[in-house]
């Protein structure tokens, strides 16, 4: 499909990607492990890997990952087992997580935020878990009480509860628009790019690929400058509150490495 869609149409091979529900989640991950040259990045939402994947597990490349999941999802179970209807195993998603995160050489413990219940009558609500340090990102959102459904979709009480919260198909997109083939490989460290996270930025980001003995300035399209404040550093991942800056495009400036980020 993607060398048939290549003939016809202008597309850029280092920006492919892949996302499904359930059994499209299932699919995502076969793509990504035995075409991990050709997917950028991957978004699954209430998916998981039989044995059958496990065994072909690691992939040849690192590759990012967005990951949503309800604790009461009863086609594709949190914790693994048999997927309804007698249509196999799957591993937990706990597992699934570690097996992700340590391949993508990211810090051992993820830097968890609580989403604010804004919606209350969708009988659920989400924590964010942010694998950081990682030479590719992995995020994953756990929908407490949520089921096999897709978060911000319209409600289908037979699969459990859709969370209101937050909207996957928004999530999935943010998540892969700042990536492509040649930001999410291990070449990463020793590159001028620094890889800003969420992109775009609402408050708090993380700012990866940072020489943190260099100054670093964020330099709006008008040339103001600006010197951020750094509210937590892990070697060189910084976290930056960013309530306080102005909305507009940035480029941020750390010696030879630059980025650039959008702050809504």
């Amino acid at each position: 499909m993607i060398a048939a869609i290549s003939n016809d149409y202008s597309i850029d091979s280092t920006r492919i990607f892949t996302c499904g529900i359930s059994n499209g989640g299932f699919m995502s991950y076969r793509l990504i492990l035995e075409l991990s040259n050709k997917f950028t990045a991957a978004g699954i939402v209430a998916g998981s890997m039989g044995p059958n994947l496990v065994a072909e597990f690691p992939p040849a490349r690192k590759i990012p990952l967005i990951i949503f999941h309800g604790t009461k999802d009863r086609w594709v179970p949190y914790d693994g087992g048999q997927v309804i209807f007698n249509r196999g195993a799957c591993i937990g998603i706990d597992t699934l997580l570690g097996m992700w995160s340590n391949h993508n050489s990211c810090n051992a413990t993820p830097v968890k935020t609580d989403i604010p219940n804004a919606n209350l009558t969708d009988l659920s609500k989400v924590e964010k878990y942010y694998y950081n340090g990682c030479d590719a990102d992995v995020l994953f959102y756990k929908i407490i009480d949520g089921g096999h459904t897709w978060p911000g979709a319209n409600p289908f009480p037979a699969l459990g509860n859709t969370n209101k919260d937050i909207n996957a198909s928004a999530e999935i997109w943010r998540f892969f628009s700042d990536k492509s083939l040649t930001t999410t490989s291990n070449a990463l460290a020793n590159s001028r790019f620094i890889r800003v996270y969420p992109n775009p930025v609402y408050e708090t980001a993380q700012f990866e690929n940072i020489n943190p003995t260099t100054p670093i300035l964020f330099v709006n399209k008008f040339g103001k400058t600006y010197r951020p404040l750094i509210t937590r550093q892990n070697g060189q991942t910084i976290e930056i509150n960013t309530s306080n800056l102005p909305k507009g495009y940035y480029t941020i400036i750390n010696g030879i490495k630059t980025g650039v980020f959008l702050k809504n």
